[in-house]
Formats: C-alpha cells, sequence, structure tokens
C-alpha cells in the first residue's frame, strides 16, 4: 500500500486504571523520564525498537539498562543525529555510553533518514519483545510539556511492530517514497 499507514489504539477510559495510560504535567521531566527508563528495564528481554525522528545520543540513556544480550534497534532522522560518517556516529555513541557509566556495550544498529521525512513517523514508539508504548512525544522531550505514555492492548502491540515499525526499516520504500537510502550505522562493541 502507497501513501500513510495509521495504527489505531482501541483506548477507553478504564485504561488509565488499568495502567495503560500514564500522563505526566507539563516540567515532570525526570518523573517522566525515571518512568520510562523503569518501563523499559521491566519489559526488555530479547529487543527493544525505538521509532522516533528527534532521537539523539543523549536518549541512550533510556537503553541504559537493557540486558546485555538484547537487540536493539533505532528508527530516526538526522535530526538530532546530523551524522555523514559512521565512524563519527559510533564514536560519539560508544563516548556517550562511557558518560552512562556503562561497560558492556550492545549492538545497535540505527536507522537514520533525512529530517525532510518526519511526516513518515506517524507515532513514537518503544517495541519490545514484550510490550509496545505510544510515547506521543519524542523521547529528547519528554516531560517539557504535559503528555501521555500509552500501551496498547497485546494484540495490537504485534499489530504496531508488524505494520509500522518493522515498515520503517524497509530502504526500498524510503527509495521509492522519497529517493533516498536511510544512514544505517551498526555499532557494535
Amino acid at each position: 500500500m502507497v501513501g500513510k499507514r495509521r495504527v489505531q489504539f482501541r483506548f477507553q477510559s478504564k485504561d488509565i486504571n488499568k495502567g495503560r495510560i500514564h500522563v505526566f504535567k507539563e516540567g515532570e521531566v525526570q518523573k517522566a523520564k525515571n518512568w520510562v527508563k523503569k518501563w523499559v528495564k521491566e519489559n526488555v528481554r530479547e529487543h527493544i525498537k525505538i521509532v522516533d525522528p528527534y532521537f539523539g545520543i543523549n536518549q541512550l540513556e533510556y537503553i541504559s539498562n537493557v540486558p546485555n544480550d538484547c537487540k536493539v534497534l533505532i528508527v530516526t532522522t538526522n535530526s538530532k543525529l546530523n551524522y555523514d560518517d559512521a565512524d563519527e556516529l559510533e564514536r560519539d555513541v560508544k563516548a556517550e555510553w562511557e558518560l552512562l557509566g556503562k561497560s558492556t556495550f550492545p549492538r545497535i544498529p540505527l536507522f537514520i533518514v533525512p529530517r525532510q521525512a518526519e511526516g513518515q513517523f506517524h507515532c513514537i514508539t518503544i517495541v519490545t519483545d514484550r510490550k509496545s508504548r505510544d510515547i506521543g512525544e519524542s523521547l529528547n522531550g519528554l516531560g517539557l510539556k504535559a503528555g501521555k505514555l500509552a500501551s496498547p492492548p497485546p494484540e495490537d502491540s504485534r499489530e504496531l511492530e508488524m505494520k509500522y515499525v518493522n515498515h520503517m526499516l524497509d530502504h526500498n520504500s524510503w527509495f521509492i517514497k522519497l529517493d533516498t537510502y536511510p544512514l544505517t550505522a551498526y555499532i557494535s562493541p
């Protein structure tokens, strides 16, 4: 299918009481960051995929506690990761990881598309092997404004991963839609 793909979530007011939606007030940056980091630590075993057009080096803190053998994949734009050279990007990512005080570094494929492609990012999402989260706003600005973190039911989480996240990894669709190929950097220990 050519054009925009949308995955719709089925939320009801009772979802807030079931812990599927968490709301943060403007300025609750640390509270929001801590909540996401805790959620990631509790819900990642085998893999985590992050789709966020404004993901930057500083957002590595969100994955700093994933298991050593966890597969990490990040899809973003060059809005915050504006590199022409994958080696330079790898050096900066590793330096940030060291600043986080982490010795074990996971292998991280970064899939970076031109910022003109921001329109292809319909939702900012974290998908793990267990659950998913609709972040609503970028991890880069989490808590700066009032926002929500929503967790779709399990059947919607798998649909989100298959129809949206995995579609974002298709080099051919980027070439056909935008006449570009993403910079793909494989950052490894």
